[in-house]
C-alpha cells in the first residue's frame, strides 16, 4: 500500500513550487527523493547514516564471446577468484543505454578533408560509413559497470577504500580495467 501511494516520479532536491505545465492528471507532482548519504568524504566514501558507508568501483568489461574455450574458462575462474575473495556486501549495477552516434559520424565526415593524407581520409571516411551502418541495422549500445562495495561500520572509511583498490587490482589481473570514483564522479 505504501509502494502505490508513493509519486511514480522522484527529485533529488525540492526545487520550489512546481511548473504549471507539470502539475496536470496525466503527469502528477513528483516526491521528494530522499537518499540514505550525509556526505562524501575527500577519499570518496560515501556516509550512509545508521546504514554504514559505501565506496563505488568503476569497471570495465571484457568480451568474453571472442575468447577461446580455454581463455574463457581462465576468465570464468579468475572472476570466481574475485567474488570469493570479497568478504563484504557488494553489489555490481550493469546499465545499457543506447548511444546516438551521428554526431560522431559528422565530425569523422568533417574531419576527413583536413588529415593530410589520402589514405588517413579515406579511413576515416571509411570509419564513418562502417558507424552509420552499424547504427542502421543493430542498437549501438554503451555500457557502464558500478561496484558498490558496503560496510556497515560508520567509521570503516579506510578500510573500505583499501577494499574498494583491493577489488580494483583484482579485477584488472582478470583483464578487466577498474578504479575507484573521486568523490566529484
Amino acid at each position: 500500500v505504501a509502494h502505490h501511494r508513493r509519486p511514480a516520479r522522484r527529485v533529488a532536491v525540492a526545487a520550489g513550487p512546481i511548473p504549471a505545465w507539470w502539475a496536470s492528471a496525466a503527469q502528477p507532482a513528483p516526491g521528494l527523493l530522499d537518499l540514505p548519504t550525509e556526505g562524501i568524504s575527500p577519499d570518496g566514501v560515501i556516509a550512509l547514516g545508521p546504514l554504514g558507508c559505501a565506496v563505488l568501483v568503476e569497471a570495465g568489461s571484457v568480451n568474453f564471446g571472442l575468447r577461446t574455450a580455454v581463455e574463457q574458462e581462465a576468465l570464468v575462474a579468475g572472476f570466481a577468484r574475485v567474488l570469493n575473495a570479497l568478504d563484504g556486501p557488494t553489489q555490481i549495477v550493469v546499465r545499457a543505454e543506447r548511444v546516438n552516434v551521428d554526431a560522431a559520424v559528422t565530425e569523422l565526415r568533417t574531419a576527413a578533408g583536413g588529415l593530410g593524407h589520402p589514405a588517413l581520409s579515406a579511413a576515416a571516411l571509411d570509419h564513418a560509413r562502417f558507424l552509420a551502418e552499424l547504427a542502421g541495422r543493430a542498437d549501438v549500445l554503451a555500457r557502464s559497470i558500478l561496484i558498490v562495495v558496503r560496510s556497515a561500520d560508520r567509521a570503516g572509511g579506510e578500510p573500505l577504500v583499501r577494499a574498494a583498490d583491493t577489488l580494483a587490482r583484482s579485477l584488472s589481473a582478470v583483464g578487466i580495467v577498474a578504479r575507484r570514483l573521486a568523490p566529484s564522479e
